[in-house]
């Protein structure tokens, strides 16, 4: 099992080689992350959905193109208004993807695991006289979503810190989260659920947009955890 640490929320600095390096503003991380929690056991999706980042980004198009070398689909730009709405709309999408992946990866037993990530079906998929209505109420008779009161916090942690905080990193992370997404700074955390009897390992990004944090994302990319996943541990 992966190893979990608590990280007591307070005002932290972080300290990489023995030198004061980045300064970390838990407290701020911890209130977006409980209304995060708060919003799923109480079933009150509208607010999940409006801590996201999809309504604030200002994607530099021209920028991302550049350091790509390449010319990507259409994407959010501050430069084209119009076609920035449009690509709010689908990562606002994007956004509600990842929280019914979570949400699923809770309330469907394991045999429905491959089902969530689109790599496979529990039921015969060949024969029609073998898909009964049983199936699909077995299915449904999951998604009690009541049951989401009994999801909690164990633990949380910075993901992979003395990586994420080192210059090489950091210097990275402002030319994409800084120069193409408009954000003043960005943090990446491992979170460790419980629900039901059972522990999840889960992550969030978040991301500062003027005076105020986001959830960018339910992944980690030093985590390798993606978009609303959420490992059952043993």
């Amino acid at each position: 099992m992966k190893k979990i640490f608590i990280l007591m929320f307070f005002n932290v600095i972080i300290l990489i080689n023995g030198q004061e390096n980045i300064f970390i503003d838990i407290d701020s991380h911890k209130e977006i992350i409980d209304n995060f929690l708060d919003s799923i056991k109480n079933n009150d999706f509208e607010s999940t959905i409006s801590l996201f980042d999809w309504d604030v980004i200002e994607f530099d198009y021209i920028k991302y193109s550049m350091l790509m070398i390449s010319i990507s689909p259409i994407s959010s730009s501050r430069e084209f208004p119009k076609i920035n709405y449009y690509n709010k709309i689908l990562r606002k999408s994007n956004h509600i993807k990842e929280i019914e992946t979570f949400i699923s990866n809770l309330l469907l037993p394991e045999k429905y695991y491959n089902f969530i990530e689109g790599k496979g079906y529990p039921w015969p998929t060949s024969n029609s006289d073998t898909f009964t209505e049983d199936i699909v109420i077995e299915f449904l008779e999951y998604f009690d979503f009541d049951r989401l009161k009994e999801i909690d916090i164990i633990a949380i942690e910075l993901s992979e810190p003395r990586l994420q905080f080192s210059l090489r990193h950091q210097n990275n992370m402002k030319i994409i989260f800084g120069e193409i997404y408009g954000y003043l700074d960005y943090v990446e955390y491992n979170i460790l659920y419980s629900f039901e009897g059972k522990k999840y390992f889960g992550a969030i990004t978040l991301c500062k947009y003027g005076n105020k944090w986001y959830i960018h994302h339910l992944s980690s990319l030093l985590s390798n955890i993606y978009f609303g996943k959420l490992i059952e541990m043993d």
